[in-house]
């Protein structure tokens, strides 16, 4: 780049992304009214930033994310209107250069993660709001000055152990969680008073055993991903405030005991093949259960709040105790849970969607008949069902039976008046069909025994019926003999 470009006093934005500059000139400090500074993908571009930098007065964005940069620009703690500094992914920066960040007045976003060599941080101001930050050592340094954060983000800190000295919480593995002798109010005031932290990540940290939030009173959403060797989330019970809670690809976690408020209104845990126990299900709203291979139970005591019941693929999940007085409940997936073989539904004006596919064990789901407001039901797959009993519905839409190989009967399907689209292929059993009037929709596979008895006026396209105008329909296909 030219030195003459700092002639171009009025410019505000420079996006030099993704080129191949090397070095940026002297002359930029002279920009005065630039604002906002975007060097990421620069992959050339390395050493030391411009000293002039100190005097961008104006600028409020820097970004040298996944650039060759080694230090920061001197003077950055001049640069009094920077609220956010992006360093993502430049591997070579060392943090090395002390020079204190506290000056900046306006911070709100720093950004240092995947920085492999990343020993120390700068001094960073107190009011900072969000921080992301990688490391390769066993312990960050001390945050604990930073009382106005809001947002937290640390990942792929490999040999991370613990987070010490936040302003109300540690994050411990065992070796950082040892007793001190000390009561807990001779501890630092910072580790008592009052912090609000909203939003915690912990990604891909894999030396963590035990991820203490228990003081963090105003979490309002909390992420635990890819941390394969952490064994216990601790004081979840205590987090009142905590809206959202996601635990994914944390194998060695077995229980979670959830907060004893009216609970988070979403709860996502997916891929945690040792997890056995999840307490204070009954608070929440949406809880997502997914490919947790070891849990053979869940208990829900009553509850007003839950919508949404999610447990899918769940492999040694064979009861769930207490769906039978949700009240509230709108949607239940228990798709791929091959150990279920009873289902008891409740007695709920609300269920609209129930998915079932692949519950190859499933012989038996009492109160289906009672579900008025069904929309959906997909029971795809369901090879140990003999015979179906369906609700006299005026909302049901979609049935799909396909590959229910032991269905003999389907009771009730010609009370349903509003029926679009039916899917019985590959049910062989069948011996006998009474369809609905206007079903739009039919797809069939059947063996030549089938009586399908049809008073029909569908629309239709190959594979599926034609359009009959009403009239009783006589031959399907050539595999269908029909009255």
């Amino acid at each position: 780049m030219p030195e003459s470009m700092g002639s171009l006093e009025n410019l505000e934005i420079l996006d030099i992304s993704r080129t191949g500059i090397e070095e940026l000139p002297g002359g930029i400090g002279r920009l005065k009214k630039l604002r906002h500074l975007d060097a990421s993908r620069c992959r050339e571009l390395g050493g030391e930033m411009p000293e002039s930098m100190g005097s961008l007065e104006n600028l409020e964005i820097l970004d040298i994310s996944e650039t060759g940069i080694e230090e920061l620009p001197g003077g950055i703690g001049g640069l009094r209107k920077l609220r956010e500094l992006r360093a993502e992914s430049c591997e070579n920066l060392k943090g090395e250069r002390r020079e204190s960040m506290c000056n900046l007045s306006s911070p709100q976003h720093l950004d240092f993660s995947l920085r492999r060599e990343l020993q120390s941080l700068p001094d960073l101001p107190s009011d900072l709001t969000y921080l992301r930050i990688t490391c390769q050592s066993c312990k960050l340094p001390s945050l604990s000055h930073l009382t106005g954060l809001k947002e937290l983000e640390v990942g792929s800190c490999e040999f991370l152990e613990c987070i010490q000295e936040l302003p109300s919480t540690l994050l411990k593995n065992s070796e950082c969680s040892q007793p001190t002798g000390v009561e807990e109010s001779e501890l630092p005031q910072s580790l008592n008073t009052p912090f609000k932290l909203e939003i915690l990540k912990v990604n891909d940290c894999e030396s963590i055993e035990i991820l203490d939030v228990s003081r963090f009173i105003h979490l309002r959403t909390l992420s635990v991903d890819f941390c394969w060797n952490l064994l216990e989330v601790r004081g979840l019970d205590k987090l009142k405030y905590l809206e959202s809670l996601t635990v994914r690809s944390c194998n060695s976690v077995e229980r979670l005991k959830l907060p004893k408020s009216e609970g988070p209104k979403v709860v996502n845990v997916k891929y945690c093949e040792n997890l056995v126990e999840i307490q204070g299900l009954d608070r929440l709203e949406k809880p997502s259960i997914y490919r947790c291979a070891s849990i053979e139970r869940l208990d829900l005591p009553k509850s007003r709040s839950m919508k949404i019941l999610d447990a899918t693929e769940c492999a040694k999940l064979a009861e769930i105790q207490g769906v039978d007085r949700l009240e509230s409940l709108e949607r239940l997936s228990i798709s791929r849970c091959a150990s279920i073989e009873r289902l008891l539904l409740p007695k709920s004006r609300s269920l609209k969607i129930l998915d079932a596919e692949l519950c190859i064990n499933v012989a038996e789901i009492q109160g289906l008949d009672r579900l008025e407001f069904l929309e959906e039901l997909n029971l795809y797959g369901c090879t140990s069902f003999e015979r179906l009993l369906l609700p006299k519905s005026r909302s049901l839409k979609i049935l799909d039976a396909e590959l229910c190989i032991n269905v003999a009967e389907i009771q009730g399907l010609d009370r349903l008046e509003f029926l679009e689209k039916l899917n019985i292929s590959w049910c062989t059993s069948i011996e006998k069909l009474h369809l609905p009037l206007f079903l739009i929709v039919l797809h069939f596979l059947f063996p030549r025994e089938t009586t399908v008895i049809a008073n029909l006026a569908p629309i239709a396209s190959d594979g599926e019926l034609a359009e009959y105008g009403g009239e009783v329909l006589e031959i399907l296909n050539e595999n269908m003999i029909s009255n």
